[in-house]
């Protein structure tokens, strides 16, 4: 016959705590204190489980347990702690336990898991657009680099927080729709049409980020365009024109080249010097003189090699060496090496600026 337990009343569970270690032979010497099981009765299979106190502690923590069978497997459960759960509680809840188990069939660890499960994926549901707009432009700011890093996340910022922000941002993402996208670019789909469809791309992207997640309704990105915006907006090859930049033809390069290499101006210079090169306006300007190797061995091999640092140019991506017509050659047509000047290009930050009007005045104008 099973071990009959007294049933305990609630000044003698009171007075329950840690056991001590009553045997040799184990990890710990007799006498240490160890955690202690203690049956507290009324309902079979109901403990009081009770921890010896830890560092600057007077007394463990106490929490009740129920052993029980659940099918062929035996399981302990949780009850809560002591004295937060009082003893009539806990029997209480053990009885109501009890009897699920014995006449419904219920398993509570499998309840318990399935109610966390289901808890953590209501979680994930209530992100909003502002919560996944934030991971993905840190993630994007990580990955951006060279010298228009922080632009580009500025951009990015402007694109996600100002114009997004106010309208969408609060919303949360298994409620977000393409009405909601459509109300973030219609008011500039006409006007400012390149940057509307820039944002509805980024709102696309932060979109995807949970598409797998299933939280988007009916697991459909509401910023796709096609058979999705199409529907709603004009096509943007009717509301936008892309315009390009005039160019030289290359029958009129020969007078261009002439025209320009009159003009005696460092930006005109600037510009030879660029398309000899294949410089970058930003890898042209400010070079300082003292970081241009003019060896032996570069005049030989008639190209300039730039060892300027980062933040000056960008000529480190290339091989280390720049066909030219030869380095003396160079020096006589840009004539920006001064005896007395620190900068091999001395140019305004409005350099790109400059150059825009040289090509426009020379090409366009006496050609």
């Amino acid at each position: 016959m099973p071990k009959v337990v007294v049933e305990m009343g609630a000044l003698q569970v009171k007075r329950l705590g840690h056991g001590t270690v009553k045997k040799p032979g184990g990890k710990n010497e007799v006498g240490a204190p160890c955690t202690a099981l203690h049956a507290v009765g009324g309902v079979s299979g109901l403990y009081l489980y009770c921890r010896p106190p830890g560092e600057n502690q007077i007394s463990g923590a106490r929490s009740w347990i129920l052993r029980t069978m659940v099918g062929a497997r035996r399981i302990d459960l949780g009850l809560g702690g002591f004295p937060e759960v009082t003893l009539a509680q806990a029997r209480d809840k053990a009885r109501e336990i009890k009897e699920k188990i014995r006449f419904e069939g219920y398993d509570p660890i499998a309840a318990r898991r399935a109610a966390r499960s289901a808890l953590i994926a209501e979680q994930t549901r209530q992100k909003t657009f502002e919560d996944v707009a934030r991971a993905y432009y840190q993630k994007k700011c990580f990955e951006f680099s060279g010298a228009q890093a922080k632009k580009q996340s500025r951009r990015l910022e402007q694109y996600l927080f100002e114009y997004c922000g106010p309208v969408i941002g609060k919303l949360l993402m298994a409620d977000l729709e393409a009405r909601h996208v459509i109300q973030v670019i219609e008011p500039i789909w006409f006007t400012r049409h390149s940057t509307a469809e820039r944002i509805r791309a980024v709102i696309e992207t932060v979109c995807d980020l949970v598409e797998g997640e299933g939280i988007l309704k009916n697991n459909r990105n509401p910023a796709r365009w096609k058979n999705n915006l199409d529907r709603h907006l004009p096509k943007p090859e009717t509301v936008h024109t892309e315009e390009h930049q005039p160019t030289v033809g290359y029958k009129n390069l020969p007078r261009f080249w002439d025209l320009l290499l009159a003009r005696d101006t460092i930006p005109a210079k600037a510009l030879a010097f660029q398309i000899l090169t294949a410089a970058r306006p930003g890898e042209v300007r400010l070079t300082p003189s003292c970081l241009v190797r003019k060896t032996g061995a570069h005049r030989r091999q008639g190209c300039l090699a730039s060892a300027t640092p980062a933040e000056w140019c960008d000529f480190r991506e290339s091989s280390g060496a720049l066909p030219i017509l030869g380095f003396a050659i160079l020096c006589l047509l840009v004539g920006a090496i001064m005896v007395n000047s620190h900068f091999v290009l001395k140019l305004s930050l409005a350099f790109g600026r400059v150059l825009s009007k040289i090509i426009g005045l020379v090409a366009f104008s006496d050609v």
